[in-house]
């Protein structure tokens, strides 16, 4: 091989390795930005966790004319963050207990409907009120089954976030 051969091929070789670390960086940017996409919305599920009163409150004393407030903020908050933390980036565990506790948030707003309507034209204290809705039991139970879920799911998250 004659010396302008052999610079030729140290020319192509090196070439092919700037471009093997350009993708390379590339990827790694990408896989970054996406984790930290991942994180703010895991984050901000993670803060309305802490925040709310909604899964600390016993059950049977939850006034659902005001739950249901709390309920639609958390929805909002577990649809994204269960679209964000679907990725290989973020750890199983975290991926199944936001996607349980959006499927719990889920099953509780699913009852917003039958409230409305039940509330139509009521006034007077919610309490007393809301002891003859048809579905105040479901709703109880639905409640009940989730704040394990919510527990669960803010650990995981602290676990992850810190």
């Amino acid at each position: 091989m004659t010396t302008p051969d052999k610079i030729a091929l140290a020319s192509a070789v090196l070439v092919g390795v700037g471009i093997l670390v350009t993708i390379l960086m590339y990827t790694l940017q990408r896989r970054h930005a996406q984790l930290d996409h991942a994180k703010i919305a895991l984050r901000a599920l993670l803060q309305k966790l802490k925040e709310t009163h909604f899964f600390g409150i016993d059950p049977e004393q939850e006034i659902w004319e005001f739950g249901f407030d709390s309920i639609k903020g958390l929805a909002s908050l577990t649809a994204a963050a269960d679209v964000a933390a679907n990725s290989r980036l973020v750890p199983k565990s975290v991926r199944a207990s936001v996607s349980e506790l959006h499927a719990q948030v889920n099953g509780i707003r699913a009852l917003h409907d039958s409230w409305r309507l039940f509330r139509e034209g009521k006034k007077g204290d919610w309490r007393s009120v809301q002891k003859n809705w048809l579905d105040i039991q479901r709703a109880t139970s639905a409640l009940e089954v989730a704040k394990p879920v919510a527990a669960r799911c803010k650990q995981e998250l602290e676990s992850f976030l810190n």
